[in-house]
């Protein structure tokens, strides 16, 4: 099934919490950061975006929105705030899009304010390596 075909209904949002590095504001949709705000030397961990504002977050929930978008909505969105950010450079180099169908698959299918978060996962097999962003379910000790 092709992205245009697909659409969704559920997104990560941010909670402002700078304890838990979370610094986009109340609501505002997130996307896994992509290769333009990638910084420094590669880790497994990986952080959120806002869409709007750019703001790092370390973790998102899962919200349910008013309207269905498909993968290529967001990736509208997301290309519009980072050459906000960035400024309207050629070599802005954005994630393909099944990169966002593959991050809002995650996201649909787990329950709303359930909280996410995203690594890097190597994967090494015989005649195959490759790193893979992993967008998972987070579980918040409450101890």
């Amino acid at each position: 099934m092709s992205d245009a075909a697909q659409s969704f209904d559920k997104i990560l949002v941010a909670r402002f919490s700078p304890k838990n590095g979370c610094a986009g504001p109340a609501g505002e949709w997130l996307v896994p950061a992509g290769p333009a705000e990638t910084i420094g030397k590669v880790t497994t961990s990986h952080r959120f975006v806002s869409i709007r504002g750019r703001h790092v977050n370390k973790f998102g929930w899962v919200s349910q929105t008013a309207v269905p978008f498909t993968a290529k909505d967001l990736e509208g969105m997301d290309s519009n705030g980072l050459r906000g950010k960035l400024g309207d450079d050629a070599s802005v180099v954005l994630p393909p899009t099944g990169w966002y169908e593959s991050y809002l698959k995650a996201v649909e299918r787990l329950s709303v304010d359930t909280a996410m978060g995203c690594d890097w996962r190597e994967v090494n097999l015989p005649g195959v390596q490759r790193r893979e962003l992993w967008v998972h379910m987070v579980r918040f000790y409450e101890g």
